[in-house]
């Protein structure tokens, strides 16, 4: 296959949505045997050999007889080994004094090498092993810190180097897992669209084509990642990548995490009443993109009368409305909804606009269309395969908008229940 090469040059700056568009990537390169060119992409991000890698024990296997040779390499115990304060300590205790850090591995590792160099002011670069998750080349990064899922400002790489050869050797619930990422954009950005639609909230089409086509070939790779082939992984790795240039495009996550994600933040949390749930995120963000498709084309064909009566009765949140639900997480949940983007949303808009707003819904994947092909690469596809029992669906989908201030469509029909 032709090597994918994707450079900052390769976007807008300027594509008349009123925001200045800014990509930090100056270059990535996804193709088999690309650590093999890992030096020429370092020398054309412009950086010299005075660097250090962490990886984990595990990242550190995948890349047998292909790691980049670094002054020095940063080695962490796989065992409960988190994006947490500890992660972080592991790794800091361990680094000397190199000018630039990079991440071989997955999720975990780069979300602690990114916060390290945030903390500390310097570069980063990315190696992924697996195509396992959307934040390879994200400016923030997913922390667990007090013990609360937040997300960080944090440092985007400046270069990526995706080794295909590698990647196609990953265990496949591992590419599952990206492939759930990945196919939550058809929620995500229908969210971003009725955002702009009931509340006027910026939108940028040019950003949002982007991440639909790139969502649209990896839905179309699943037969080849399924059968290890290496056009395939590239198609989603691709995917997995410029999610993260959407989110530098737009200046947030917008593009690329709705309701399906805030489902699976909800499961992350700790909320007393769920289980501890042994599963990567990819994973529980494809099951909450099932669930969100699910719920979402249930209401083609509807009117939008019933929602309109409860977001003009909505109040806001009280403690005593939260605390049954979320325990000792309520402050933080109250917190993050102190200023809450329904107060934003305009009823005579979700009125003036349902026509399109049912466009979109019926615009959307089938939702057993998105759980065969999670299936079809060994993907987790039910709450039950979760671990979680199927009697929780409704109240996951009720309270799960609350965990992140954003306006979704789930976040509309979560008013209903309110004034129920």
């Amino acid at each position: 296959m032709e090597p994918i090469e994707i450079s900052s040059r390769d976007f807008k700056s300027d594509d008349g949505c009123g925001r200045a568009h800014h990509v930090l990537l100056k270059k990535a390169l996804i193709a088999p045997d690309a650590m093999a060119a890992f030096e020429d992409v370092l020398h054309a991000a412009g950086y010299d050999n005075d660097y250090a890698v962490i990886y984990d024990e595990n990242t550190y296997e995948a890349l047998r007889g292909k790691h980049p040779k670094a002054r020095q390499e940063v080695i962490l115990p796989q065992k409960d080994l988190h994006a947490n304060e500890r992660g972080v300590e592991l790794a800091k205790a361990r680094l000397g004094d190199a000018k630039l850090l990079i991440a071989a591995g997955a999720g975990t590792v780069h979300d602690i090498t990114r916060y390290i160099c945030a903390e500390r002011g310097m570069p980063f670069g990315s190696v992924p092993t697996a195509a396992s998750v959307d934040g390879f080349v994200s400016s923030v990064a997913a922390m667990t810190l007090g013990g609360f899922k937040v997300t960080v400002p944090s440092v985007a790489p400046d270069f990526l180097v995706a080794d295909l050869d590698v990647i196609a050797r990953a265990p496949l619930y591992l590419a599952a897992s990206g492939l759930g990422d990945v196919l939550g954009k058809y929620v995500s950005l229908t969210d971003w669209e009725i955002g702009r639609a009931v509340a006027g909230e910026y939108h940028c089409r040019y950003t949002a084509d982007l991440m639909r086509e790139a969502v649209d070939a990896a839905y179309r790779s699943v037969a080849g990642v399924a059968r290890g082939e290496r056009e395939g992984f590239g198609a989603l790795m691709k995917a997995l990548i410029l999610s993260g240039v959407a989110m530098q495009l737009s200046g947030n996550s917008r593009p690329a995490s709705g309701a399906e994600h805030h489902i699976s933040h909800m499961i992350e949390l700790g909320t007393p009443w769920l289980p501890d749930v042994d599963a990567l995120h990819g994973e529980k963000v494809g099951v909450g993109t099932i669930l969100s498709l699910e719920k979402y084309r249930g209401w083609i064909g509807q009117q939008p009368d019933a929602i309109v009566r409860a977001l003009a009765a909505w109040k806001p949140y009280t403690e005593a409305l939260l605390r049954p639900v979320f325990g000792a997480l309520t402050d933080s949940v109250m917190k993050e909804n102190a200023a809450c983007c329904l107060a934003q949303a305009d009823p005579e808009r979700i009125a003036a606009h349902w026509a399109e707003i049912q466009e979109l819904l019926r615009a959307l994947p089938e939702a057993q269309d998105v759980q065969r092909a999670l299936a079809h690469v060994g993907g987790k596809t039910t709450l039950a395969d979760l671990g979680i029992d199927e009697s929780k669906r409704e109240r996951i989908l009720t309270w799960s908008p609350m965990v992140r201030n954003r306006l979704t469509f789930m976040r509309l029909l979560h008013t209903m229940h309110l004034t129920e």
